[in-house]
This record gives structure tokens, sequence and C-alpha cells, in this order.
């Protein structure tokens, strides 16, 4: 008894991490995509695809960067942009989703693919995914060779 309640806390902890990590990530998208209050959602373009140098802790970092133009109610012309992981799958011309609140257009979001999202949500995602997929193969490995 002892010894399989043990081993149940063990597979517990053993996925935690992968699955706190992918919540952590997922819910920090959703909060990104639904923090602007009374958002209208419409279509952007992207303008413009580039790499922009900042300084961090480890010295300079180069991290992808979109830059993106909708038209605001009203008529008014409006350009945002955005931090995002990877810019591997988006060009400059392709449509976006674009969310804005109109009593504030500048302050807008860009949704334009999972690799578009911010930095942290990639990253939390995929290695919260990689946490789940090793142990699992250890796992179905262990099992295999106890068969």
């Amino acid at each position: 008894m002892k010894k399989k309640l043990w081993k149940m806390w063990f597979l517990i902890l053993l996925f935690l991490p992968g699955v706190v990590l992918i919540s952590v990530g997922a819910a920090s998208a959703f909060k990104s995509r639904n923090a602007i209050e009374n958002a209208v959602v419409t279509t952007g373009k992207i303008e413009r695809v580039y790499k922009q140098v900042r300084r961090d802790l480890e010295g300079k970092v180069e991290r992808d960067w979109l830059s993106a133009s909708f038209t605001a109610e009203g008529g008014k012309p409006q350009t945002v942009e955005a931090e995002v992981f990877s810019t591997a799958f988006v060009s400059a011309g392709d449509a976006v989703t674009i969310r804005y609140d109109p009593r504030a257009p500048a302050k807008a979001k860009i949704s334009a693919g999972f690799f578009a999202e911010p930095y942290h949500v990639v990253f939390l995602v995929l290695f919260g995914a990689l946490w789940l997929v090793i142990p699992t193969a250890i796992l179905v490995l262990v099992l295999r060779a106890r068969a």
C-alpha cells in the first residue's frame, strides 16, 4: 500500500511542473488577449517585421518585433508594435487580428498566431510541453522494460 502511494506521489510530482508551466503560459496568453476591456476586434496588416537590440543582464539581446497598421473606429489610422517570440511564420503584408479599446486605440494588441505571442508565453508553453514529453517517454520505456 505504501509503495503504491509513493509511486502515485512520485508521478504527480514528476508531471506537475509541466502542467503548471503550460497552465501559466496559457493563462498569460488568455489574459493578454482579454486585457483590453470592451475591446473592438478588427483586421490589421503587418507593415514591418524587424529585430530590435536591447540590453539585459546577459548583455545585448536581439528580439523580434512586428509593426501593424489598422483603422480605428472613426476612420483614424493607427499603428501598433509588439515584441513576439518568432517572426518565422509572419511577414510584411500578412493580415493579423487587432484588439483595441476605442478610447485608447494606441494601446492595441496584435494576434498573429502562436509564435507571434509574447516571448514568455511561447517559452512557458513549449518548456512545459517538453517537461511532459520527457517523463512520459521515460515512463513508457520503464513500463516496457518491466513487461
